[in-house]
């Protein structure tokens, strides 16, 4: 029997979301934003601050990219399949 070995993959995802602005702003308005948990916070140029759910879709077949990983890390596993997460034997970006 050959080797066991655990093969992870960091994959590529989006989802999208559309979203109206708050009255009276357009994008021109915005400063800075950041999105934490599928929630939008958006800086304004006036200094006010929104936080816009964005319930995010995933409804489209190819949301994560399955055939270009972003990474692969192989870890050695013992005889069970159990993955060795702190001896990793190849890293791939």
């Amino acid at each position: 029997m050959g080797q066991k070995v655990c093969i992870e993959q960091t994959l590529y995802a989006s989802v999208a979301a559309s979203i109206e602005l708050p009255e009276k702003y357009t994008w021109d308005d915005v400063k800075d934003l950041f999105i934490k948990w599928d929630t939008l916070h958006l800086f304004m140029e006036d200094n006010k601050m929104f936080e816009i759910e964005l319930n995010s879709s995933m409804d489209d077949d190819d949301v994560v990219e399955l055939k270009r990983p972003k990474s692969i890390q192989v870890y050695s596993a013992d005889k069970d399949g159990k993955p060795d997460f702190d001896d990793i034997i190849h890293e791939q970006d």
